[in-house]
């Protein structure tokens, strides 16, 4: 994020996390605007960046199925 563009987030047990896999994901603005719409609709929601390593995908798709 730049400065100034940081979100006021309340995370709780109810939160929905929604997110992107990818490498390098580090430059996506996804998980900004997302987050963002999230608030601006009053939706209980977070959107995140996951590194994760192309040889790493299936093992990081199980891992996000199992939660």
């Amino acid at each position: 994020m730049t400065p100034g563009s940081e979100l006021a987030l309340a995370v709780s047990g109810s939160t929905r996390l929604y997110g992107i896999f990818g490498h390098p994901i580090t430059h996506s603005l996804s998980p900004l605007m997302q987050t963002f719409a999230f608030q601006h609709h009053h939706l209980d929601g977070l959107y995140v960046p996951f590194p994760v390593q192309p040889n790493h995908l299936p093992q990081a798709l199980a891992g996000a199925i199992a939660l």
